[in-house]
């Protein structure tokens, strides 16, 4: 990853959302916070 050499085979996972569009989501309860994070994160198939 450092040389950027497989910067075409690095994927992030992201797994909660803590915050968004300035306002704190921690005291959400995970379910809603899921809900957040798929509504902004793009659709992409999982191979």
């Amino acid at each position: 990853m450092h040389s950027g050499k497989h910067n075409n085979e690095v994927q992030l996972y992201a797994f909660d959302i803590l915050a968004a569009d300035g306002e704190d989501l921690r005291k959400l309860p995970p379910s809603m916070r899921k809900a957040n994070l798929e509504r902004v994160l793009p659709q992409v198939p999982v191979a």
